[in-house]
């Protein structure tokens, strides 16, 4: 059981590091936003949506997206090893 928990963590642990890099989704994310701006779509979102929005284009930035390629594979590659090294713990 406790090998199923370790290997379902890192899968999920990968999961999440793939997820929150995902450059397709950032950029979607981050031209809807640019583009609601623009023509004042943004606004007529209720408060929650707004958030939600600004907060989804926060995270992807913080996880790295606004680094180059190389840069981002860095990142990838340390939270893999990250990850490798929690579930050692």
């Amino acid at each position: 059981m406790r090998e199923a928990a370790t290997k379902f963590e890192k899968t999920m642990g990968d999961f999440s590091t793939d997820l929150w890099m995902r450059e397709d989704l950032y950029l979607v994310i981050k031209e809807y936003h640019s583009n609601a701006l623009a023509d004042g779509s943004f606004k007529k979102l209720d408060a929650e949506s707004q958030r939600f929005v600004g907060k989804v284009l926060e995270d992807f930035e913080t996880n790295g997206m606004k680094l180059d390629k190389a840069g981002r594979a860095k990142v990838i590659k340390l939270e893999k090893e990250i990850n490798e090294l929690e579930l050692k713990a």
